[in-house]
């Protein structure tokens, strides 16, 4: 049925796959989609994130993986905040989305943050990030190991080697 729905939300044909993509062996893979766009959704149909990748893979446990991946987080507001990654994670029925390998979240022109790896609960519209963590706010930068935070990037708690510098001049 995933599969199915991956399939149909496609907005152009997939390409004949010519090999498994990177990561992911080929045995592993019930089905793969390349160029595509993922969307989730609340209980109540309420688009929560969005995620587009150069491929798709669908495991035989139902678990998707994207490559490549670039969207959008939908705060509990209705403001849409940036996401990329090298690679992003949604297991059937957890709603949580995972994030890993320079990945970018992008608020507002001067709010966003960067980490190895970062995980979005929707049901709980909370994001928290781990791995070389900074978090950029106008002329603040901070540093930790771990940060976890509405999706605005508003409300941040930082933990782990936390160190805070201030852009000079400003």
């Amino acid at each position: 049925m995933l599969a199915l729905a991956l399939l149909l939300g496609c907005h152009r044909g997939a390409e004949p796959v010519k090999g498994a993509s990177q990561g992911v062996p080929r045995t592993e893979a019930l089905l793969e989609v390349q160029t595509t766009r993922l969307v989730g959704t609340d209980a109540q149909g309420r688009v929560r994130w969005e995620l587009r990748a150069a491929s798709v893979v669908v495991d035989r446990r139902q678990r998707v993986t994207a490559e490549r991946a670039t969207g959008y987080l939908m705060a509990e507001d209705g403001t849409r905040v940036q996401i990329q990654a090298g690679r992003a994670w949604y297991e059937r029925g957890q709603g949580r989305v995972q994030l890993d390998g320079a990945v970018k979240v992008v608020a507002a022109r001067r709010r966003w943050l960067t980490a190895q790896q970062a995980t979005y609960e929707p049901a709980t519209d909370r994001l928290r990030a781990t791995g070389g963590v900074r978090l950029q706010v106008d002329d603040w930068s901070v540093t930790a190991d771990l940060l976890e935070s509405e999706p605005r990037l508003r409300r941040a708690r930082l933990w782990g080697a936390v160190r805070v510098t201030v852009e000079a001049g400003r």
